[in-house]
């Protein structure tokens, strides 16, 4: 039986480095669309909290 997407993402925690912009911040938008608990990691405090009110 195959599950969608999101019912494997749900409940589930990742970690992005590099999440304040381009590839990564893009992986953590999808991941968190699918339901994942997304942890942001960026060298710049004030680039992280602007991706994570975006996202």
């Amino acid at each position: 039986m195959l599950f969608g997407s999101e019912v494997l993402m749900r409940g589930k925690t990742v970690l992005i480095t590099g999440s304040t912009g381009g590839i990564g911040k893009e992986t953590a938008r999808g991941l968190a669309a699918l339901g994942a608990r997304v942890i942001l990691v960026g060298r710049d405090p004030v680039r992280a909290q602007r991706a994570a009110d975006e996202l």
